[in-house]
């Protein structure tokens, strides 16, 4: 887990924080070499600022900034804590602009949407009005279906009631 947030911390923190490439070890590479109290403690003390605590050495060449960084993550618990900490404040606000854009994104598609269907509202209404006609056009079809059968069954009972009385 601590290595997955080092590795994120060197993307995120220590190169954003510098602003260039060579400074960035130096600047990810901070915390006390000589690991005695007074440097512990100011590392503690930084801890809840937004700086790291000042690095103690230049960067010498050829030396990876992060294998300083993780040296200095082993000698110094403080400056562990601190870099942990700072990692996940700068996930967080990475998630939470994340969530802001995609909420923004979500208002801008209903909005454009409701806008659709606010400049179509005449072919709703066309809709709407089509569709009360073909009901309309149904009723009154099954009214005209319906008086043909009561047409119907009158003329067939007047025949089986003439039929009837002849029979005799």
């Amino acid at each position: 887990m601590k290595s997955i947030l080092i590795l994120i911390l060197l993307t995120t923190v220590a190169f954003a924080d510098s602003g260039s490439g060579s400074n960035a070890g130096s600047a990810a590479g901070v915390g006390s070499s000589s690991g005695s109290g007074s440097d512990a403690g100011s590392g503690a003390a930084n801890a809840g600022s937004n700086t790291p605590p000042a690095a103690d050495y230049p960067m010498p060449a050829g030396v990876k900034p992060t294998q300083v960084c993780l040296d200095e993550m082993d000698k110094d618990p403080a400056f562990a804590d601190y870099i942990l900490r700072r990692t996940e404040q700068k996930l967080n606000e990475k998630l939470d602009r994340d969530r802001v854009q995609k909420d923004l994104c979500v208002v801008y598609d209903h909005t454009q949407a409701a806008e659709h269907v606010a400049k179509n509202e005449r072919h709703v209404i066309i809709a709407y009005v089509a569709m009360w006609l073909v009901a309309a056009g149904f009723v009154l079809y099954l009214w005209r279906k319906q008086q043909a059968l009561k047409h119907e069954l009158a003329t067939l009972r007047n025949d089986l009631d003439a039929a009837t009385k002849d029979g005799k």
